[in-house]
């Protein structure tokens, strides 16, 4: 698979490489690092790692039109460092990643998740 994204540093970086989806964050999200907001394609699945910072969000959207998504929406647990708790993301087919169930933002802290899931062809 060919795609237009940029590959984070790997230590096997032709070998399934992690693409850099950071340029999709939304609503004042930001990535906790260089390497910390990616997916990586795996023949007819999809693996997600994401370590994002809510500081300065305005909703609980992430992320919009990341270009590699499941076929169907995909809730996932995720880890709240504010609360120590963890809390509800869906990625869905249009690419669209979102938080549930924090509240109004800004939402302090990080969110962090790494979750695996089939790939929509």
């Amino acid at each position: 698979m060919s795609l237009a994204l940029p590959t984070i540093s790997q230590p096997f970086p032709d070998s399934m490489p992690f693409f850099d989806i950071r340029q999709y964050l939304v609503n004042g999200w930001t990535s906790a690092g260089t390497h910390t907001f990616a997916v990586r394609p795996d023949g007819n699945a999809l693996d997600l790692m994401l370590r994002a910072r809510g500081d300065t969000a305005t909703g609980s959207y992430i992320a919009e039109g990341i270009p590699i998504m499941p076929p169907y929406v995909v809730r996932f647990q995720g880890h709240y460092s504010e609360t120590g708790e963890s809390v509800w993301l869906a990625f869905n087919n249009a690419g669209g990643l979102v938080v549930n169930g924090l509240g109004p933002a800004p939402f302090p802290g990080e969110i962090s998740a790494i979750v695996r899931m089939p790939m929509k062809k």
